[in-house]
């Protein structure tokens, strides 16, 4: 190429164009499918090489080498961490308040609206109905 002083036109261009797009094609496939890619020549290693054993291979593959954080709000000790998240987790289940008398009254309106709607003992209902009903009786509890 540069002993043709880089033509524009002509054979050696044709030839240098179209043997730089091939190789950005191949780029582009490559990046679109590196993960199929990846998965065949894992998959064909452990077939050629059945000594190899599938879980620890998959494990080395897929094992981070991130390290973990040692500091966490101001705290670097692994016990005084642990306690942080514990806290921060407490806080989160318990942010919603529950009232007895709330859940009673959840549970007589959905037994009435099954009632209400002919349940039979032979009936049998699905999970989806269950969900709606639930669903149903949650908007017009937090509805008034």
């Amino acid at each position: 190429m540069v002993d043709c002083g880089r033509p524009r036109s002509g054979n050696v261009a044709d030839i240098i164009r179209s043997t730089r797009a091939a190789y950005h094609r191949a780029i582009r496939h490559i990046k679109r499918n590196q993960e199929d890619i990846f998965n065949d020549k894992f998959a064909c290693a452990l077939m050629e090489n059945r000594n190899r054993d599938f879980w620890n291979e998959t494990k080395r593959i897929r094992s981070s080498r991130n390290t973990s954080v040692n500091f966490v709000d101001g705290v670097c000790e692994p016990q005084d961490v642990t306690d942080i998240f514990a806290t921060k987790y407490q806080d989160l289940y318990t942010c919603v308040s529950y009232s007895c008398s709330d859940m009673s009254q959840i549970r007589c309106d959905i037994t009435d609206s099954v009632a209400g709607t002919g349940y039979k003992n032979h009936c049998l209902f699905s999970k989806s109905d269950i969900e709606n009903a639930v669903k149903d009786q949650m908007q017009r509890f937090f509805i008034c």
